[in-house]
């Protein structure tokens, strides 16, 4: 009689065994991920705050795809317009002879400027390391770096909120974007 109830139980786990990897914040993420990855174009508005000693604030705008993209600021108001273009040919600044600091937060390289190329990277390519539910939304937890981790909150209909990047060697919050706009193209 043991055995059977051991038998019974082992083949019911068996058969949950697969649900156990399928979370609805998983099956968000995925959804984005694909959106994302199948886009021939991505645009990301957001509110960039950068933690630290001098602690930064700006909105940004990010247009490009496949690690190729130009970053836009559009406040505060006396740097509106300046661009900084990322891609294979390195990292330009445009705009009339104005210099921005874009200092690093970590060894990564994170600035203000930096955190919406690597938030669109890590939509596409990031490893997923957990996400879970709180209410309505679902929060992803990414790792695009060995010294990054980003978390990732989606709404009840899978639209990305917001981002907070977080150092993976002390857990301290690195930068957060509240995100203002969040879209995808086909051309």
């Amino acid at each position: 009689m043991r055995r059977r109830a051991a038998a019974l139980m082992t083949a019911l786990a068996l058969l949950l065994l697969p649900a156990c990897g399928r979370d609805a914040a998983g099956e968000a993420f995925e959804g984005l991920r694909s959106e994302v990855s199948s886009a021939a174009s991505i645009r990301i508005s957001a509110d960039v705050t950068t933690a630290g000693e001098n602690p930064e604030a700006y909105s940004l705008t990010l247009t490009g795809s496949g690690g190729e993209y130009a970053v836009t600021l559009t406040a505060p108001a006396s740097l509106a317009g300046v661009s900084v273009r990322f891609g294979s040919g390195g990292e330009r600044l445009e705009y009339a002879g104005l210099v921005l600091d874009a200092g690093e937060l970590n060894g990564s390289g994170l600035s203000a400027i930096t955190a919406l190329p690597l938030l669109a990277g890590a939509l596409a390519e990031a490893h997923v390391a957990l996400s879970w539910n709180e209410g309505e939304e679902s929060v992803v937890s990414l790792v695009p770096d060995d010294s990054t981790g980003i978390d990732l909150r989606l709404d009840a209909g899978g639209r990305l909120v917001s981002a907070e990047f977080i150092s993976t060697e002390d857990g301290r919050v690195l930068a957060e974007c509240a995100i203002t706009e969040f879209s995808t193209s086909d051309t």
